[in-house]
């Protein structure tokens, strides 16, 4: 047993003190423990980094196979909706170019038609008034017969020229007769009635 004379003021015993050669030894037993400690650690770590990892990519291959059918479903009901209505505007493009072709079609037989008025318009004014022309010549050749069938000598007496005026009287007074006879077929007509009176 070792007293206290022995270990002294110091607590140690003599030759209890180290040389360098065992303090490098020692120093070096403790580098190599930290060094062999911070090394499992760290692969402890990078272990749980991979793992965190791992679990991070597998929750985005899920995420991104859920979009994935999403898109799928999406593709599956749009593509046929797509197709319905591009078929639908197809048909009615088509529907509106026939229809704008046989409009088109229709506007010049309607302007044709209208050419064809124009043109039986004008003649049928030209024909009335032939027809007017035709009614007064009758008139007065009705009202002056007798007149024409007196010879040179008789033109010229009183009786002649009375004639002649009251013949001019009675054709304008008949002609005026005419008109007024007319004008109740003329607004049967423009009124859209059917019979016309008759002379």
């Amino acid at each position: 047993m070792v007293t206290t004379k022995e270990l002294g003021r110091t607590g140690r015993r003599p030759g209890d003190e180290m040389t360098i050669e065992q303090w490098n030894i020692v120093l070096s037993a403790v580098i190599g423990v930290l060094l062999v400690g911070y090394g499992v650690w760290l692969k402890y770590v990078f272990a749980q980094q991979l793992g965190s990892k791992d679990t991070a990519i597998q929750a985005l291959e899920a995420a991104l196979k859920a979009k994935d059918a999403e898109i799928s479903r999406l593709q599956g009901d749009t593509a046929p909706a797509i197709a319905a209505a591009y078929s639908t505007m197809r048909k009615h493009a088509n529907e509106v170019t026939e229809d704008s072709q046989r409009l088109a079609v229709q506007v010049k037989q309607l302007m044709r038609s209208q050419r064809r008025l124009d043109k039986k318009a004008s003649a049928d004014q030209l024909i009335s008034e032939c027809k007017g022309l035709f009614v007064a010549t009758d008139i007065i050749d009705s009202e002056f017969k007798d007149i024409y069938q007196q010879t040179d000598s008789e033109l010229g007496s009183p009786e002649t020229l009375k004639a002649v005026v009251d013949g001019i009287v009675a054709a304008y007074q008949r002609m005026n007769n005419e008109i007024e006879h007319r004008i109740p077929s003329i607004e049967a007509i423009i009124t859209g009635g059917e019979g016309l009176v008759s002379s």
